[in-house]
């Protein structure tokens, strides 16, 4: 049996549930087919029709106590990026406290793109703009 199955605790004949279970996935790089894939060999998470797109498919979960962790670097070249982006949004905004969302460099990097590209920053001057800061 799996663990997203019920099992009987002997003798009581109430159900035990299982352990809950970790589904990880990280460096999707918006190639929704590789990570449409991975869901598909999960055995935490699978996809189901999605009533508000019909056609569409949506991510949930096998079983009523698993979680799901999109380690980062979800977002990148790949041809999936706004699909990814919404697949993941709506299992967030269906699943707050089993859905947990970490951002990469990738990431990260695309946020920062509505605030540079914003009026006032592209009439700066490139005399004015501080170079990169690391910190070691």
């Amino acid at each position: 049996t799996t663990t997203a199955q019920n099992t009987m605790a002997a003798g009581s004949g109430a159900p035990l549930r299982s352990a809950p279970r970790i589904a990880y996935i990280t460096d999707i790089e918006g190639d929704l087919e590789f990570f449409h894939s991975m869901v598909d060999a999960s055995p935490v998470l699978c996809r189901t029709p999605w009533p508000k797109q019909p056609g569409l498919c949506r991510l949930d979960f096998v079983s009523d106590f698993d979680y799901f962790v999109m380690g980062g670097d979800a977002f990148d070249h790949g041809p999936g990026d706004l699909r990814l982006a919404e697949e993941l949004l709506d299992f967030k905004e269906r699943y707050p406290d089993r859905v947990f969302l970490i951002l990469g460099n990738r990431d990260m990097n695309k946020l920062k793109l509505s605030s540079e590209l914003h009026d006032q920053e592209l009439r700066r001057s490139i005399s004015d703009i501080p170079p990169p800061y690391f910190h070691p």
